[in-house]
């Protein structure tokens, strides 16, 4: 939806002209005059620079507000507020509804409404009950009253000329259900706002009252707040350079008439527009208004009853933008900060407690990585929580992600280790995802090879054996041929050797037979030397094949697991989910029990955690922001409850600029504030801290009287002590039990 100039210029309560100068600055061409409309994005860039402009300003412009017949209090009482502001007061005596005040009026002036049962803001811990159960003694024909009290050089265009001369701001609304004639509320009507006031240092200036008809009738204008915009209106809109005593008289008596037409319409519960007649605004182009002597004052006359009303109207508005700026400043954490999920990076912050509860403050403690480390540095201090705990994210993947990009990543990081050992080639060609299968591989062909070599082994063996045989055999022939060869020879040289023929031939015979035998087994002994050689060389071949083949599968495996042991691949294979995942990582917010370095969640661990984390979150991530807390102090022990108020001094009085309202019970947590007062006033404050004065801290005590209860301020010295003793005892028990 476009946002056009003179909305943001309504809103924030400055002049058209300052938001079109800042949009020239920068650079937004489609800001050309009032009526120009812009996207989204670029008004929201455009009032952030504007808001920056005067931010820290605007951050302390509320100095307190007034509570009046809203639950236990009757006659309104005074709450001033300082950047620290703290809420002491008995069980029921009515100082969380302090608080609830300020929250129920945020919700009214943002929504419209005031028949708050429960507010967005305060989910389970702030319930009003409607307008029947908050109004004092739930006497429905009572009107509450709340009223802020503004710091009046926050005001911008119109509303600074005619209220920035003031000390004391205040901006009253009284809200009150419509009544009959006997003074009871009429059936089926709501509460509504029946009167708004502008009060100047305890001057009324402006008063507006609802009228039948929904409108806002002003009943009440002060003239001499209204004084500097009809001198403007006289040198800015006519010919006339002076302002005489005679004009000024003529203008008041004219706008005096108009105050009876004078009706506004309601943007919400807050009077907004003028309605039923066509006034001008002041900061439209006016139209000089050309002075004639003789007709001077009824054209003076003329001209503020034109161009006045717009100007007043003007007024009413900047006031408001202001009221809303400073109540949107508002935050708040209840009494009871709830567990969030266990896995945080799933909670929905649709919970009606997200805020109220505390929930919240985890997520950004897991989203802010320098928040994570300034509550970190609490936890772990030894001066203050001394937990042996350090909050840190984990990534969380789905698990199918996580699965296919390890696959692939181990698959690259598989390859990179077989290719210079079993080949770039072969690395390409097998699955180098699977290096089981790799192992297989080379497994199947060592059996194999085992195979051939137990063969070969076994043939060489068989060789051997049958060598010995033949070599036994061969030498048996050996000597029979050696004897046939001696029978021969003899038979051959002995005289008378005819006679034996017979025998002669025999034994030629039979050394024929030897012979022949002999060189057959010769012949076989050399073919079988040959191939027991050929055997040998098959087992040495077989055998260094072997060696080869376990050296590389050793060689896989050594590769292996001494890469796994090396960080890189971690942060490898880590890169690669996160760059290859479809779906983004969850970041969980983890424990880290330093004692056992394991990892533990916000609900394995004691509850004081839980409930001091949202406290440090709003003091370390809230800037300029009002900050109501009830019971900052509760499940601590005393030394921490004393080191939180440490934090909210660093907080308010340091870069952050926070505004704490503290509802509490710790005498602590004073204390440290009263002692760093003291400190500060002495020159011994310790490094770190902020200087923090008596006029940095409002005490306020809440206290029954009778069916009402009051709140007293308790002032402080400049040293830090206070100047009356607390009402009726308060904080004395202690004194009791120790000296009766």
């Amino acid at each position: 939806m476009p946002i056009r100039i003179y909305d943001i210029a309504k809103k924030l309560g400055i002049d058209n002209r300052r938001v079109l100068a800042k949009a020239k600055e920068l650079g937004i061409t489609a800001a050309r005059v009032a009526s120009s409309s812009l996207d989204k994005i670029t008004g929201e860039r455009l009032e952030e620079a504007l808001v920056a402009d005067f931010g820290e300003q605007r951050s302390k412009g509320l100095r307190g507000f007034c509570l009046g017949n809203f639950k236990a209090f009757a006659d309104a009482q005074s709450i001033p507020i300082k950047p620290l502001t703290l809420i002491f007061g008995g069980n029921s005596s009515g100082k969380s509804s302090i608080i609830h005040g300020l929250l129920l009026a945020k919700e009214a002036v943002r929504d419209g409404r005031l028949d708050l049962t429960k507010t967005k803001i305060g989910g389970d811990a702030v319930d009003l009950g409607g307008f029947r159960q908050y109004v004092h003694r739930r006497e429905v024909n009572r009107q509450v009253e709340w009223a802020a009290e503004l710091k009046p050089e926050i005001l911008q265009g119109n509303a600074f000329a005619a209220l920035g001369n003031v000390k004391r701001l205040k901006i009253g609304l009284f809200f009150g259900m419509p009544l009959d004639d006997k003074g009871q509320p009429r059936r089926g009507a709501g509460p509504r706002l029946v009167a708004y006031e502008i009060e100047g240092d305890g001057r009324l200036r402006m008063r507006l009252s609802r009228r039948e008809d929904g409108t806002m009738q002003v009943d009440r204008l002060d003239m001499e707040t209204f004084k500097p915009l009809v001198r403007a209106l006289v040198v800015s809109s006519t010919t006339s350079g002076t302002v005489t005593i005679e004009d000024e008289t003529t203008i008041t008596a004219a706008v005096e008439g108009l105050v009876p037409t004078l009706r506004f319409a309601c943007q919400g519960i807050l009077p907004e527009e003028l309605t039923g007649h066509d006034y001008r605004g002041g900061g439209s182009a006016w139209q000089l208004v050309a002075l004639s002597k003789e007709q001077r004052q009824e054209q003076l006359g003329d001209a503020a009853r034109r161009y006045i009303p717009g100007a007043i109207a003007e007024v009413v508005r900047g006031v408001n933008a202001v009221l809303r700026i400073q109540l949107d400043r508002v935050t708040y954490l209840g009494p009871l900060r709830s567990y969030p999920p266990r896995h945080l990076g799933f909670a929905e912050d649709n919970d009606p407690n997200w805020f109220a509860g505390g929930g919240y403050a985890w997520d950004i403690v897991r989203q802010n990585e320098k928040l994570r480390a300034k509550v970190n540095e609490w936890l772990g201090s030894k001066e203050r929580l001394k937990t042996p705990y350090r909050l840190a994210v984990e990534q969380l993947f789905p698990a199918s992600e996580v699965r296919s990009s390890l696959s692939e990543g181990f698959k690259q990081f598989a390859a990179d280790i077989l290719a210079p050992i079993v080949g770039e080639v072969q690395a390409a060609k097998t699955d180098p995802g699977m290096l089981m299968a790799v192992r297989d591989e080379i497994e199947m062909e060592r059996h194999q090879v085992e195979q051939e070599l137990g063969a070969a082994r076994a043939r060489a063996t068989s060789s051997q054996m049958a060598l010995a045989k033949l070599d036994a055999q061969l030498g048996v022939s050996q000597l029979r041929r050696e004897k046939a060869l001696m029978q021969r020879n003899l038979l051959a040289h002995t005289p008378g050797a005819g006679s034996e023929t017979e025998k002669l031939a025999a034994v030629e015979k039979e050394l024929a037979e030897v012979q022949q035998w002999v060189e057959t087994l010769e012949s076989t002994t050399a073919d079988i030397k040959e191939a027991s050689a050929g055997y040998a060389k098959d087992v040495e071949a077989l055998t260094k094949k072997m060696e080869d083949l376990q050296r590389k599968k050793a060689d896989v495996f050594s590769e292996l697991l001494a890469n796994l042991d090396d960080q890189e691949l971690v942060s490898r294979l880590y890169e690669g989910i996160q760059t290859r995942a479809q779906r983004g990582a969850v970041d969980e917010l983890i424990l880290m029990d330093l004692r056992s370095n394991t990892l533990v969640t916000h609900r394995d661990v004691g509850i004081g955690i839980s409930q001091v984390l949202p406290v440090l979150v709003h003091a370390y991530a809230d800037r300029g922001q009002i900050v109501a807390i009830e019971q900052p102090e509760i499940h601590l022990h005393a030394e921490l409850q004393a080191e939180l108020g440490d934090v909210f001094i660093q907080s308010a009085l340091g870069e952050n600029k926070n505004t704490f309202l503290l509802e509490t019970h710790s005498e602590h947590l004073i204390l440290r504030i009263m002692r760093r007062i003291r400190e500060t006033k002495e020159g011994k404050l310790p490094q770190g801290i902020p200087p923090v004065t008596a006029k940095d801290v409002s005490i306020l005590f809440v206290q029954p009287d009778g069916p009402r209860s009051i709140v007293r301020e308790m002032p402080l010295t400049e040293r830090g002590e206070l100047v009356k003793a607390w009402p009726g005892g308060f904080f004395e028990e202690s004194y009791r039990e120790l000296f009766g």
